[in-house]
């Protein structure tokens, strides 16, 4: 499975400011939407999520409160399918599954986004997020994987894959900056200014 779309914990680099499009597809994200593949965008901003069992209550909360407090202000209409909601297939597939090591992930590894169900070359209806290997032993997410990973199912981008191609901890790529410290990257909560006019350039509120 590809790796573009996933969060490492690495050695930290110097940031450089800049205006940049980090919103799949750019000029420097090479694939297309297929499936089982790279993360894509998702495919309307009616964005529907649902919370696999695997994680302790602490950390489905972290996973709502983000899409709540960082996606709030964007224009993509955040609902929680549980239950019987929860679509895996079908013409109204819920459109991001979180789950806990389901793959298990490579050590180091934080979170990974891939789509399962491609809608076109740019989007697709189903993406599926894992969480795994936070150090503390515990099946929590930090916030800030949270908060990356999710960027990445709506076509939010690396700093590599911007047009142009920008410093992996430019800070205008908020909680999407990778490359940092264990410490850096677990402060890297906030979704940013520049990401949400990003979501919000593509997206229009339901």
């Amino acid at each position: 499975m590809a790796m573009v779309g996933a969060l490492f914990v690495g050695s930290a680099l110097t940031a450089q400011a800049a205006n940049f499009d980090n919103m799949y597809k750019t000029d420097n994200t090479y694939w297309d939407c297929e499936d089982d593949s790279y993360f894509c965008r998702t495919d309307n901003g009616y964005l529907t999520f649902a919370i696999e069992p695997g994680m302790t209550d602490a950390g489905d909360n972290d996973v709502r409160e983000v899409l709540r407090d960082e996606y709030g202000p964007t224009d993509l209409e955040r609902h929680e399918h549980t239950g019987s909601e929860i679509q895996y297939d079908g013409s109204s597939e819920t459109d991001i599954i979180f789950d806990w090591n389901d793959p298990p992930l490579a050590a180091g590894l934080k979170g990974l986004t891939w789509c399962n169900d491609a809608a076109s070359e740019y989007e697709c209806d189903q993406h599926y997020v894992s969480f795994d290997n936070m150090g503390d032993g515990s099946a929590n997410p930090w916030k800030a994987v949270v908060c990356h990973e999710t960027g990445h199912a709506v076509g939010l981008t690396h700093g590599r894959e911007a047009s142009p191609a920008q410093n992996v901890l430019d800070s205008d790529l908020g909680c999407m900056r990778t490359e940092g410290t264990a410490e850096q990257l677990i402060s890297w909560t906030n979704l940013g200014s520049h990401n949400v006019g990003q979501i919000n350039d593509i997206y229009v509120k339901p």
